[in-house]
């Protein structure tokens, strides 16, 4: 689980994906795409304009790089019950 809490999130600048996902490197997220698709993995790097995805959920064997621009959404687990 992150240490980052819901304070030190990034809500306001335009590029907040990115540095919001910046402060995630070796967690697992969910990220939601425009397209309708989901994917989940562990955060493993973050460029300017790309996502790289590793140990994708359900795809043990693949990883992804995804376009910063296609993401709607990202969750993180950030808190125990």
């Amino acid at each position: 689980m992150s240490p980052v809490t819901g304070n030190d999130l990034d809500l306001e600048s335009p590029e907040s994906i990115r540095i919001n996902l910046e402060k995630f490197p070796g967690e697992r997220v969910t990220v939601s795409l425009i397209g309708g698709g989901e994917l989940q993995g562990v955060v493993s790097k973050v460029g300017s304009q790309t996502l790289y995805l590793k140990e994708l959920t359900g795809r043990e064997f693949f990883d992804a790089i995804i376009r910063l621009e296609h993401i709607s959404a990202v969750a993180v687990k950030m808190r125990n019950k």
